[in-house]
C-alpha cells in the first residue's frame, strides 16, 4: 500500500502546475526552462528519493522509496521500486515486475505523467484560484504554486539549483485520499486530510550509460501486428493501452 502511495504521488506531480494570469509568464518561463534543460542535456542520469508524511507531521516519514532515471532528449528510462519504464518517443513500455505484467502504450498528453520531469501544457492553462511565489535564496530558486478550493493540491514547490539548472527537491501537499485506491479512500483517510510527498534529486551525471537502455526490443518485438515478449520476459503478460498500437 505504501509503495502505491508514493508511486501515485510521483505521477500526480507532473500535472499539478499553473499560475495567476498576472504572473503566469514568469512562473511558466522558469518551469519550461527547467524541462528544456533536462531535455537538452545529453545522456543525463540521476537518483531520486521519495518520502511520504502527513502534512501535520512534516519530517516524520511514514515510508520512503528510491528510484533512478536515465534521459536523453525525449527518451527516458527509470526504475521506481519494482516498476520499470522506458519511453522511446514512439512507444512506452512499463514493466510491473511483481505482477509480471508488461504494459504498452503510445506517448500522449494523457500519459505525460509517466515522464518524471514532464510539464504537460494542457495542465498549465488553469488560472482561477491559484497563486504563486518565486523565491531566490542563495544558489537556489524556488517556485511555489498555491492552489485554492476545489483543487486536489494545496501546494507544489520546485527547488531549482541555480548553478546546474536542475531540481534539488520537489515537494507537494496533496489530498491524502488521492494517494489511495478509490475503494478504500473513505475508510483510510478523512476527506480534509493532506499528505506531504517529497522528492530529493541527487547524483546527477552525464554520459555514464549506453543508449541501448532505451531499446524496447529488449522487452518485446512486433510481428504481423502483434507484440511478443523476448525470451528474457517470457513470463510476462502483455497488456495494450489501446487497440491498434
Amino acid at each position: 500500500m505504501k509503495k502505491h502511495i508514493l508511486i501515485t504521488g510521483f505521477l500526480l506531480w507532473a500535472v499539478a502546475l499553473a499560475a495567476q494570469p498576472d504572473n503566469r509568464q514568469a512562473a511558466l518561463g522558469i518551469l519550461h526552462q527547467l524541462t528544456r534543460h533536462y531535455a537538452q542535456t545529453p545522456l543525463l542520469s540521476f537518483d531520486v528519493l521519495y518520502r511520504y508524511s502527513s502534512e501535520q507531521a512534516p519530517g516524520v516519514y511514514m515510508d520512503s522509496l528510491r528510484g533512478s532515471c536515465k534521459m536523453d532528449g525525449e527518451r527516458y528510462w527509470y526504475l521506481l521500486d519494482s516498476t520499470e519504464t522506458v519511453c522511446t518517443g514512439k512507444l512506452i513500455v512499463v514493466l510491473y515486475r511483481e505482477d509480471k505484467l508488461m504494459y504498452l502504450s503510445a506517448p500522449s498528453p494523457q500519459t505525460a505523467g509517466s515522464n518524471p520531469i514532464a510539464l504537460p501544457d494542457s495542465f498549465l492553462t488553469k488560472k482561477e484560484g491559484i497563486q504563486y511565489d518565486i523565491i531566490h535564496v542563495g544558489d537556489e530558486t524556488t517556485v511555489i504554486i498555491q492552489f485554492g478550493k476545489g483543487y486536489t493540491y494545496k501546494r507544489v514547490e520546485y527547488h531549482i539549483d541555480d548553478k546546474t539548472g536542475l531540481l534539488n527537491r520537489m515537494v507537494s501537499v496533496v489530498k491524502s485520499e488521492q494517494l489511495y485506491d478509490p475503494t478504500v479512500r473513505n475508510v483510510i483517510t478523512p476527506a480534509d486530510s493532506y499528505a506531504l510527498v517529497e522528492a530529493v534529486f541527487s547524483h546527477y551525471r552525464q554520459k555514464e550509460f549506453d543508449t541501448g537502455v532505451f531499446e524496447t526490443s529488449r522487452y518485446c518485438t512486433k510481428e504481423s501486428g502483434s507484440y511478443t515478449t523476448t525470451a528474457a520476459y517470457n513470463q510476462y503478460k502483455i497488456f495494450l493501452g489501446k487497440t491498434g498500437l
